[in-house]
């Protein structure tokens, strides 16, 4: 009998972390540990305060472009300390952040001990982990650097999180908590700062279905978001500002909106029979369209029923997503014409996970309202298969194509400027190239010590 027990506590768990190690496993096939692009960033703060020989906070803070990334390189710092700057092992510490924010919605939502759950906890568990480990997001997800936006995302997690608790307890110390969850968020990048129109929008509707008003919960969030705000806006750069214009129109911001709501299906034999000329974009708009409308729907109908409470974690993750894909809408939506990035869908699969965690209550009824949600649950992890595997198509050529800039990189000194350029933006002319990439060879990383992936 203990054996027994034994042996199905021990299926139970390994259907939970089953995609996390799916994940893991892939980073360890694909991942290439490299220097690409933003990769740079934090690594020359770190070159440069070994250099000085002190911590600059000023550093640290100052915006690069419009971000500023301040607990991402604390994190990314930590890591390099024990594995020399290793990319591929900031990518196994993503996997780590999804697997928490993913196990932190399903104890929420289900509203008891992991040891508690049943069969069918632990396999909405596994698809919620498919979600939100998605390969549709593989620009993030075998990029060391965006460590930052799961940082982001657990953050958001467990912000909603403890305001859910909040609600269920009234312990003034998860405020708190969903306060500094929600600053680490913001002072991670600028798309962090969603979570507090997240926060607030989510608190509003939750308060006007319950017809209550809760002075202390606006005191706290709305603190939060004006102490937050005053703070990353101060001593901006003209550069920074510059690039937070609006750059696009009204139709392009709504668009794009849509579109990266979308991405996270992208199911294309449904688009293909209407004969399109942009198939893809199409694609995209049809199932953001689709995935707008069910998670209005939804939230709609808690809100009427006054079920808002109990889901507060999975409404303020679709109002998250939304902030998001409107944020990057407003300064770069008129990009809708080459498709919407696979680095925006991150965020995005929040929304899929708020309606996956808003429809699972509703499947245990044996009614037709049962029969429906099962129904559309089972269609909606189908497409999300389907785009995962979709994705994971590429993976290879995307590993190759990292592989080439791995190679220009270790191969500095015989290499076109041009292409060293592209690596990152600070590399203006061959001397300062050579002289920082000579900074970093020095630093002993195991990018330049190991030449295998």
């Amino acid at each position: 009998m203990r054996l027994n027990n034994v042996f199905l506590s021990s299926l139970k768990w390994l259907l939970i972390l089953l995609p996390t190690c799916v994940l893991i496993y892939l980073i360890s096939l694909y991942g290439i540990n490299t220097l690409y692009i933003d990769d740079f960033k934090p690594l020359f703060d770190l070159i440069d305060i070994k250099t000085s020989g002190h911590v600059d906070l000023s550093l640290l803070v100052k915006p690069v472009n419009e971000h500023r990334i301040f607990f991402p390189k604390l994190l990314i710092f930590a890591i390099s300390s024990f594995t020399h700057y290793n990319t591929k092992a900031m990518m196994i510490g993503s996997a780590v952040l999804i697997c928490l924010s993913y196990l932190i919605i399903a104890r929420i939502t289900a509203q008891k001990k992991f040891t508690q759950f049943n069969f069918y906890d632990c396999l909405y568990t596994c698809i919620l982990g498919f979600c939100l480990t998605s390969v549709v997001q593989y620009e993030n997800l075998f990029w060391g650097f965006q460590i930052a936006w799961f940082l982001i995302e657990f953050c958001v997690v467990a912000g909603l999180a403890f305001i859910t608790l909040y609600l269920r307890n009234n312990q003034t110390k998860y405020l708190i908590y969903a306060v500094v969850s929600g600053f680490i968020a913001s002072f991670s990048s600028l798309h962090g700062l969603a979570v507090w129109p997240c926060y607030i929008l989510t608190a509003i509707m939750y308060q006007l279905s319950d017809k209550k008003f809760d002075k202390k919960l606006c005191l706290y969030l709305i603190c939060g978001t004006f102490v937050t705000y005053c703070l990353y806006f101060h001593g901006y750069s003209e550069n920074a500002h510059s690039l937070m214009k609006m750059t696009s129109s009204v139709k392009h911001i709504i668009l794009f909106t849509v579109n990266t709501i979308g991405r996270v299906l992208m199911f294309h034999p449904l688009v293909k029979c209407l004969k399109c000329d942009d198939t893809i974009n199409m694609t995209y708009l049809f199932e953001g369209t689709f995935l707008t409308l069910l998670a209005g729907i939804l939230i709609l109908y808690l809100f009427i029923t006054k079920k808002t409470k109990e889901n507060f974690l999975p409404i303020g993750l679709i109002i998250f997503g939304f902030c998001f894909a409107f944020m990057v809408g407003i300064g770069r939506g008129v990009q809708i014409t080459w498709g919407t990035p696979s680095r925006y869908t991150t965020y995005s699969l929040l929304v899929l996970g708020g309606v996956f965690a808003i429809l699972r209550p509703y499947m245990s009824l044996h009614k037709f309202k049962g029969q429906i949600t099962a129904l559309l649950f089972i269609a909606l992890t189908g497409l999300l298969a389907y785009s995962s595997v979709k994705n994971a198509i590429y993976l290879p050529e995307f590993a190759a194509y990292r592989l080439t800039w791995r190679d220009k990189l270790l191969n500095y000194q015989q290499e076109p400027l041009f292409y060293l350029q592209v690596l990152h933006s600070s590399f203006h002319n061959r001397d300062s190239m050579v002289k920082r990439v000579k900074q970093i060879e020095d630093a002993n990383l195991s990018v330049f010590y190991r030449r295998d992936k």
